[in-house]
């Protein structure tokens, strides 16, 4: 009875190795046949440490013999986890697994005890030693970016899991950040979106710092204390993420960036002061996805010492450059009479707009029916605010008769205020000049548009 309790402790899992990791020593209770045990001959044992490659056991001081996942095939490195029982058979010339799933081709061992809503990873390249990961990207339970970067293709969405900083010190820097306001990392990663040739799309994954810096001088068109919006875009350098700024706006002109089509982006440096180009923290042509704007009113332009005014994200529901914001129509049917040699305000014929930004352009249209007294010449012309011979700008009309003036012009008010736009008049020689005359009706239309 006593034989068969030996044999039973031995096939147990209760035996414990000795060694080192690549030559393991067991101590039986039976006492096995030396230097060679008896082929066919059962034990269980947990190493005490795990094996590298190619190991080895000795059996009560007898010879060595190599421990093969099958027949012939030699073990590979961390395979026998430490603490964990093995069962094996000697087969004359080696121990393989005996009674299990054979090792290396499905067994997989844990840490033994983890964190609830952590992940298991692999601890090494074998594939068949786990440990405890950790909380998943985002939190336990939670939808990553990663799980659905495809399905943010149908809502237009360009970026995930980002968003970007700015700092104005005499240079103006950008910055990439994660949701949770970190640098992106291989554990917190942004992804950005972009079109590829075939009009599909491909997924970077920026798992590192990223930012492109405005040098003090550089200013990429914009005006010294005019409101400004700089749309920050990220291109797609061979798979590599390169950030860039736009300004759509010159003079009164807006060109706006079309993300269907690649486009190139200069290198920055002091002397970016080009609107409508795009300027890049490196050199690149090809296609790009907007990200957001940042609104901003530099006392000088290139000086970057001001805070910006707004940061925005894009998306959907966002205007692009040449977007109506609003529009505003009045009618006026009472009539203002200009009756000097310099432009008089005629105060009926206003209209007036409270733009969103203080950085957008604001478009005005006058249609006034109008009346001469005499056969001199009246010139009509329009104005912000409602001062006499100020703030003209749009063009000018000349009359000698009855008939309709038609005006349209652009200004940038420079302000989230109520603007009052108005019709100026003058008569260059003698007489008077009505408006709206003969008892017809001025239509006035003020609309916002984006930059």
């Amino acid at each position: 009875m006593a034989r068969i309790a030996e044999y039973r402790d031995d096939i147990s899992g209760s035996l414990t190795t000795g060694g080192t990791l690549t030559a393991y020593t067991l101590t039986t209770n039976q006492g096995l046949a030396t230097p060679t045990p008896t082929t066919g001959q059962l034990i269980a044992l947990t190493p005490h440490v795990t094996n590298g490659a190619s190991a080895t056991l000795s059996c009560d001081g007898g010879s060595a013999y190599p421990f093969q996942t099958s027949p012939g095939t030699a073990i590979g490195a961390s395979v026998l986890a430490i603490n964990q029982p093995y069962s094996f058979k000697f087969t004359g010339t080696a121990w393989i697994p005996f009674n299990q799933v054979p090792l290396g081709v499905g067994n997989v061992s844990g840490p033994l005890s983890s964190t609830a809503g952590h992940i298991a990873t692999f601890a090494d390249a074998t594939g068949k030693l786990l440990q405890d990961g950790g909380v998943p990207v985002g939190a336990a339970n939670s939808i990553t970016p990663l799980m659905y970067a495809n399905a943010a293709v149908g809502f237009a969405l360009g970026m995930l899991n980002g968003t970007f900083t700015v700092a104005a010190a005499g240079s103006l820097t950008i910055t990439l950040k994660t949701l949770a306001g970190a640098t992106p990392s291989a554990s917190d990663p942004v992804f950005f979106l972009i079109r590829d040739a075939s009009a599909g799309f491909v997924v970077i994954e920026q798992t590192a710092a990223l930012s492109i810096v405005i040098p003090a001088t550089a200013t990429i068109g914009t005006v010294s204390a005019q409101a400004s919006r700089l749309w920050v875009g990220v291109f797609n350098n061979s798979g590599t993420a390169v950030l860039g700024v736009y300004n759509s706006l010159n003079a009164f002109n807006v060109i706006g960036w079309d993300e269907t089509s690649n486009a190139t982006g200069t290198g920055i440096s002091t002397g970016s002061g080009n609107a409508q180009t795009w300027y890049t923290a490196s050199g690149v042509t090809g296609a790009f996805r907007v990200i957001g704007y940042i609104d901003s009113t530099q006392a000088t332009a290139g000086s970057w010492i001001t805070a910006p005014s707004k940061i925005q994200l894009f998306g959907p529901g966002l205007k692009k450059p040449g977007d109506i914001i609003q529009t505003i129509y009045v009618t006026n049917a009472t009539a203002d009479t200009a009756a000097t040699t310099s432009f008089t305000a005629l105060t009926h014929n206003v209209i007036a707009i409270t733009p969103q930004s203080s950085a957008n352009l604001i478009y005005v249209k006058i249609e006034a029916p109008q009346f001469v007294s005499t056969s001199n010449l009246a010139q009509f012309t329009l104005s912000r605010g409602t001062v006499n011979n100020t703030n003209l700008f749009g063009g000018r009309q000349v009359s000698n008769t009855q008939g309709n003036v038609a005006l349209f012009g652009f200004s940038l008010p420079n302000t989230t205020s109520s603007t009052t736009y108005c019709l100026q008049g003058l008569m260059q020689t003698s007489g008077s000049v009505d408006a709206p005359g003969n008892g017809g009706v001025t239509a006035l239309m003020a609309q916002e548009i984006q930059i």
